[in-house]
């Protein structure tokens, strides 16, 4: 069992031995739903979801698989998986618009309009990706350029005045460059993505000056934007309880004393450092993850009466000192080794998690590093990145077995039971299939017996096992699956993830 200690800033681990809990069944009772918040489903909109937009350019950008197929419908439709978030076209929007001749420091609302409706009509006319439109429960946030209020000047030559004005902006580019013949407007809004660090951690604002900043924006935006729920601060790395849990008192506790009126729901980034800059692991996953939600859950009911609830726009797992360097699929094995298991921590709480999003991007030509390696967290690559191989088409790189182990799952959620507390399971059943999902949060293999209760003479037929896990070689991500006419045990490599069918 990996116990997290508290006298550290960083997260020590200390794991007592297998032995000590002896074999590790999973109780499966197909017959007793579980229910959580009224919540009895897998919503797979809210939680099996890319860091995407329909509308973006990367899902045509080039050759797709060397065949030009066309990837929105390999991806999303093949392996059911929902669209997320962008804070790309506001930003880049904004920077184009007028200021208000009338009023110094604001968007021309005449030039906006006119910007909006000939997005509106471009979009009207891409007929075929409105049928993606079901896909979309996108969130929207502004980037810290040039929107915070410091001088920074938009690509016209003007700066922003202040929060209301950026409140102002942000809502008529929702209204006016959304709906009718246009793309649906979004389902949230993020006042900004990760402000602290830039301005705070990194910068020489105080966290009172951004959280001020919060609140005459969200009161800009409610004039523009009644009916669309507005969250922050949009934490980059919570770290509660860094330097004695002071970091909790002077960010998200005083986000939530200053601005937690204004706010709809909290906006938080979730990150395992699965290869940090010393070398060692700084984890996030497990017992620090649901720490950090019920500090912010029971704070919120004490100040609010009620848990307003969380989107977790980012999350995933980093490799610090590999992130400028040429892509491997190890280190794509040290990105998403940390979603599965963050996924089913937000299971636990669905009533409360609006929207939950891996940070994968599709191609993010332009985030290349100035030494011209590409962005880490991709789910395309060039086929020539991998030694050996030839060809500048764009393939999948090994991110796209997390979506691929989760492809299957869906249905009503049913009791299921680790007898070991480092081994995560949820079950669902849809229609006569079952399907349950284990995930080892131990740095070894494990062998676990899936005990499937109350079957009441419906016997199992096969069983489909994905497992995903590093291979021998500790290089390469796999996803093995196989077959069985019926299955005793199973072993989950380490850190590995299972999906039985």
């Amino acid at each position: 069992m990996c116990k997290l200690r508290k006298d550290f800033l960083f997260i020590s681990i200390i794991c007592l031995p297998f032995s000590v809990f002896g074999q590790v069944t999973i109780d499966v009772n197909v017959n007793v739903s579980h229910r959580v918040g009224g919540i009895d489903s897998l919503d797979r909109k809210k939680m099996v979801k890319i860091h995407a937009d329909a509308i973006e350019s990367d899902w045509t950008l080039g050759n797709n698989f060397g065949d030009f197929r066309d990837l929105r419908d390999d991806f999303l439709n093949g392996l059911d998986v929902y669209l997320g978030r962008n804070t790309g076209p506001i930003s880049w929007h904004v920077n184009q618009v007028a200021e208000d001749p009338n009023r110094p420091g604001y968007a021309d609302p005449v030039d906006i309009a006119n910007k909006g409706q000939a997005v509106r009509t471009s979009y009207g006319n891409r007929t075929g990706i409105h049928s993606y439109e079901q896909r979309n429960e996108l969130i929207i946030a502004a980037q810290q350029k040039p929107f915070f209020p410091d001088g920074t000047k938009t690509s016209q030559g003007w700066a922003i005045a202040n929060g209301t004005a950026v409140g102002e902006v942000m809502g008529r580019f929702v209204n006016d460059f959304h709906g009718g013949e246009g793309q649906p407007k979004p389902a949230y809004i993020e006042i900004m993505n990760e402000p602290l660090y830039e301005f705070v951690t990194v910068g020489d604002k105080t966290p009172e000056e951004v959280f001020s900043f919060h609140n005459e924006v969200a009161d800009g935006l409610r004039l523009q934007v009644p009916d669309i729920p507005i969250g922050g601060y949009v934490a980059a790395f919570p770290n509660f309880e860094e330097d004695n849990f002071q970091r909790w008192e002077d960010r998200m506790k005083l986000f939530m004393d200053m601005s937690g009126e204004k706010m709809d729901f909290w906006s938080i980034h979730l990150y395992d450092f699965n290869l940090s800059w010393s070398n060692a692991k700084v984890l996030r996953r497990g017992s620090n993850l649901e720490a950090t939600f019920d500090m912010m859950e029971q704070y919120s009911h004490l100040s609010f009466d009620k848990v307003k609830p969380f989107v977790i726009s980012e999350y995933g797992g980093r490799a610090l000192t590999l992130e400028k360097n040429p892509w491997t699929p190890y280190r794509d094995w040290l990105t998403m080794k940390s979603m599965t298991s963050m996924l089913l921590s937000f299971s636990e709480r669905p009533q409360h998690i609006l929207s939950a999003v891996p940070f994968v991007i599709v191609k993010a030509e332009w985030g290349r590093h100035d030494n011209g390696n590409p962005y880490p967290w991709r789910l395309m690559r060039k086929n020539n990145e991998l030694p050996g191989e030839q060809g500048s088409y764009w393939v999948y790189t090994e991110i796209v077995n997390f979506f691929k182990l989760w492809s299957e799952v869906k249905g009503k959620r049913i009791d299921s039971k680790s007898t070991h507390p480092d081994i995560q399971t949820n079950a669902f059943v849809k229609g006569n299939k079952l399907y349950v999902v284990l995930n080892n949060l131990l740095f070894e293999e494990i062998t676990v017996s899936p005990n499937i209760i109350q079957q009441q003479s419906n016997a199992i037929q096969s069983v489909k096992v994905k497992h995903l896990h590093l291979n021998a070689a500790g290089d390469t991500p796999i996803l093995d699956e196989a077959e069985y006419e019926n299955l005793d045990a199973i072993s989950i490599g380490a850190e590995g993830a299972v999906v039985l069918a």
